[in-house]
C-alpha cells in the first residue's frame, strides 16, 4: 500500500483511504471494471463509498496519466491501470476483455516521430478461447458476428 501513496503522491494526488483503496484495486485486478463493477466491488470495505467519489477519483487519476478510460461498442465506460502500454483483446460474443503485453511497432510511441502521443488504445476484436468451442457462434459465421458488433460503433475513449 506504501506504493501506491506513494505513487499518488508523485502525480500530487493526496492519498486519502478512497482513492488508495480504488487505485489498490485498479492494480490488482486484470478485468477493466465499470464504475459499477468499481463500487460492488469496494462497497464492503468502504460502507460510505458513492459511485460519485468513485467516478470523480477515477477522473483524477485518468487526467494525472495513472489510469485510462475506454468505451467498447457504447457501453459504459471501462477503466485500466496504466502499468505499462499494452493492447486488448476484446470477445464479441462474452465481452470480455484481456490484455494483450506483447512488442507491437504502433505500440512503440518513439518511432512514430515527434508527435507528442498521450494515450494508445489498441483493440483487437474476435473470439476468447472459451467462445472458439464448437457452438458458440450459433451456426452464424464469425465475420457476420464480428461485422453486426462492430457497426455499433467502435472503441472511444472517454472524453
Amino acid at each position: 500500500m506504501e506504493d501506491i501513496k506513494n505513487l499518488l503522491l508523485s502525480r500530487n494526488i493526496r492519498p486519502s483511504h478512497q482513492r488508495l483503496q480504488i487505485l489498490k484495486f485498479l492494480a490488482g485486478t486484470p478485468l477493466h471494471p465499470t464504475v459499477g463493477e468499481i463500487h460492488q466491488t469496494l462497497a464492503p470495505l468502504l460502507p460510505t463509498i458513492t459511485k460519485a467519489t468513485i467516478y470523480n477519483t477515477l477522473r483524477l487519476f485518468v487526467d494525472k496519466g495513472l489510469v485510462s478510460a475506454f468505451r467498447l461498442s457504447g457501453e459504459e465506460a471501462r477503466f485500466d491501470y496504466k502499468h505499462r502500454l499494452h493492447a486488448h483483446f476484446h470477445c464479441i460474443l462474452c465481452d470480455k476483455i484481456i490484455d494483450i503485453h506483447s512488442k507491437y511497432p504502433c505500440l512503440d510511441i518513439h518511432r512514430i516521430g515527434p508527435l507528442k502521443i498521450g494515450d494508445v488504445l489498441l483493440v483487437f476484436k474476435g473470439l476468447c478461447d472459451k467462445c472458439q468451442k464448437p457452438g458458440k457462434t450459433g451456426g452464424v459465421p464469425l465475420r457476420k458476428k464480428i461485422k453486426k458488433k462492430v457497426s455499433t460503433g467502435g472503441p472511444r475513449p472517454l472524453t
